[in-house]
């Protein structure tokens, strides 16, 4: 390993690591709620998407 370290403390310094980023990202995740509204994303794009073919047809 680089830098004369073990392989445990590689491998837990990794586990850390991952643990920690995915955490993180659980937090951030249930602070600002991402996905609540991606139920009306969807529909504003599929209107979208049929005004679109409609206006192709005419």
């Amino acid at each position: 390993m680089s830098g004369n370290i073990s392989i445990a403390a590689y491998v837990k310094f990794s586990l850390m690591a991952i643990i920690s980023m995915m955490f993180g990202s659980q937090l951030v995740h249930n602070q600002y709620k991402p996905l609540d509204d991606l139920e009306d994303y969807v529909e504003k794009e599929i209107e979208k998407l049929k005004t679109a073919d409609e206006s192709k047809v005419l």
